[in-house]
């Protein structure tokens, strides 16, 4: 019920929404690299991201640079929405992509979309990926800002890259939990990485100094893609 309320007030406030809503439009339509990718949404923030993702607003380069990284196991850690794991097994039906997401909401939005796009090399694990395996309470608010808290969280179990088969490509978007992830990590491999300001990576006991110590104990080199203030994403090879 409380869902349901909060739809109809987010519908209520903005009117685009809601006759998005009204009118039956299920999702928005994201072209990209010769691909047509569906985005559908079942929240008002959803649905202005796969609105202004298919208007090319949001990290369209980032986005295209991952398209161009040929790999047969794949891992975008921290979907969302899922865009670059779906764009991704769209584009190489032939390789294989897992989308890491420990929000429950967003969560359901991927296997939507999945579903949407009509993939079967694609999944989504409802896990955070992390550098130890546990439980950890994470908040779930379907936002792209969400994180581990210490009460009013879901339990999350957590597991290392080192858990899962060896991948080729790896998206890390984890909100300043990139050392973690990157401590995880037991092999250099090819990453897209969004590297957060200081004062997110604190909230996990990191600084900027320890996320590049990390990155160079697995022998990778940076190429600065982009950079917007708070933060920046790199692409790391090794």
């Amino acid at each position: 019920m409380r869902n349901v309320l909060g739809k109809m007030r987010d519908a209520l406030q903005n009117p685009a929404y809601l006759g998005s809503i009204l009118s039956g439009k299920k999702y928005w339509e994201v072209a990209v690299d010769g691909l047509k990718i569906k985005l559908s949404f079942s929240t008002l923030l959803h649905y202005q991201i796969a609105r202004e993702e298919s208007e090319g607003k949001i990290e369209r380069d980032i986005l295209e640079y991952w398209l161009k990284i040929k790999a047969d196991v794949v891992y975008d850690i921290g979907g969302y929405n899922g865009i670059y794991g779906i764009a991704y097994a769209k584009k190489y039906p032939n390789s294989r992509v897992i989308i890491f997401e420990p929000d429950l909401i967003n969560y359901n939005q991927i296997l939507q979309n999945i579903k949407l796009n009509d993939l079967a090399n694609c999944t989504v694990e409802k896990v955070a990926v992390s550098d130890t395996e546990g439980t950890i309470l994470f908040s779930q608010g379907g936002r792209s800002k969400e994180r581990i808290v210490e009460k009013g969280g879901s339990p999350v179990p957590t597991f290392p890259l080192s858990y899962y088969p060896k991948a080729e490509l790896v998206k890390i978007d984890v909100e300043g939990a990139e050392g973690k992830v990157l401590r995880g990590l037991m092999y250099p491999t090819n990453i897209i990485i969004e590297l957060h300001s200081p004062q997110y990576l604190a909230q996990y006991g990191d600084t900027q100094e320890s996320i590049w110590k990390r990155v160079k104990e697995l022998n990778l080199t940076p190429v600065l893609l982009s950079d917007r203030n708070t933060e920046q994403h790199y692409f790391l090879h090794p």
